[in-house]
């Protein structure tokens, strides 16, 4: 805390996981004994006065290094009250919403100088839907979360390759994700940020294609933080061979390595945006389809993106060792081309892909085709 505090950082403090990672919430309910297993957590009186009481003992903590109260401490933005609460054996969402309001309650009783927020995902409940994250099968109902004024404001993740099917269009299912929650936050006159958020480095998503977008979205929506998952750096526990936090999630953006150039200068941008800093934003030119992580033969459809900031394109062209600036085809919002690989040899083939404005101006990308005919 201290630290942070030198170097201008706010911190949002959590106080439990909904995960086994750093104890959990599965940590309490083994103490306990509670027979509901991990939901128990919500509403066993002995599992609730424990959490109470490391609650009270933390904000009441006096910070060794700089004889403040963390309470009292201003480098502390938000106390989280969890990270990504789930009550999946009550979808009405009753038992969370209870909970949370009693918690929030009880950290506003101790400390009504910082932010409350729960941590949750976003997830709706919208009986309509067949899609789990909105139909409120995980045991949370955002828009009524939010409307406690004990909570401060609301938080959103993105994780389209964990979450099956329908978010299979990651990066639009992803949009939709943020305007529908833009939207409850609204109505419901409260903050919203765009909390945690990832493309799996396995992923056919185009990874930073998917970043820039979602962080464009997200600041014209009027969201009040975008904060990815996950930066990491050394690590004198458990390193990988680089002396580097692993790369345990395949999410990991490590400044300063060349490979996540590209991701950091879009977050880096987005932050400045966010602090209000008049930036001069460059087009960029993405491969979407094939991914590198695909296996592709014969014929495949090669679709390209591009975010121009507002310059007018003349045209896109795509090429391989073989066929050189390919002019491709627009078509709703994408540019694609129908591409024979049947003779090609299997393996990783180099492709680029370029747009050229009506200025003069250019962007271009490189990228791979995992070509397998055989």
């Amino acid at each position: 805390i201290k630290k942070a505090h030198e170097k201008g950082i706010k911190l949002v403090i959590v106080l439990v996981n909904n995960w086994d990672d750093f104890g959990g919430m599965n940590a309490y309910v083994k103490w306990a004994k509670d027979p509901m297993n991990h939901d128990g957590f919500y509403t066993n009186e002995t599992i609730k006065n424990a959490y109470k009481a490391y609650v009270n003992h933390m904000l009441n903590r006096v910070n060794t290094y700089t004889g403040v109260k963390y309470m009292d401490d201003p480098t502390i933005m938000t106390w989280e009250l969890t990270n990504e609460a789930r009550c999946e054996s009550d979808p009405s969402g009753k038992t969370l919403f209870n909970w949370t309001k009693e918690m929030s309650e009880y950290v506003k009783s101790i400390d009504n100088k910082h932010l409350v927020a729960l941590g949750e995902e976003g997830f709706i409940k919208d009986p309509q839907s067949t899609i789990l994250e909105y139909n409120g099968s995980k045991g949370l109902d955002w828009a009524k979360m939010i409307s406690l004024p004990t909570i401060d404001y609301g938080t959103v993740h993105l994780y389209p390759d964990y979450w099956g099917d329908p978010w299979k269009d990651g990066v639009q299912a992803g949009c939709t994700w943020l305007k529908t929650h833009a939207d409850l936050a609204e109505a419901a006159n409260k903050p919203v940020v765009f909390e945690e958020y990832g493309i799996l480095k396995t992923s056919v998503t185009n990874r930073d294609y998917a970043y820039e977008t979602w962080n464009n979205l997200a600041y014209e929506l009027g969201y009040s933080g975008s904060m990815f998952w996950l930066l990491t750096g050394i690590d004198d526990l458990t390193p990988d061979k680089d002396g580097l936090y692993p790369d345990n999630d395949s999410l990991r953006i490590v400044y300063g390595k060349k490979e996540n150039a590209a991701s950091v200068k879009i977050f880096e941008e987005n932050a400045k945006l966010m602090n209000g800093e008049k930036i001069t934003r460059i087009p960029h030119i993405y491969i979407t389809a094939p991914s590198k992580n695909e296996r592709v033969k014969d014929r495949i459809s090669v679709e390209v993106k591009v975010i121009s900031y507002g310059k007018e394109i003349s045209e896109v062209v795509f090429s391989t060792p073989k066929k050189k600036n390919i002019i491709m085809q627009a078509n709703a919002g994408s540019y694609k081309y129908d591409l024979d690989i049947s003779k090609e040899k299997n393996g990783e083939m180099p492709v680029s892909a370029l747009v050229q404005f009506k200025d003069g101006t250019n962007a271009v990308t490189t990228g791979i085709v995992n070509v397998r005919n055989k």
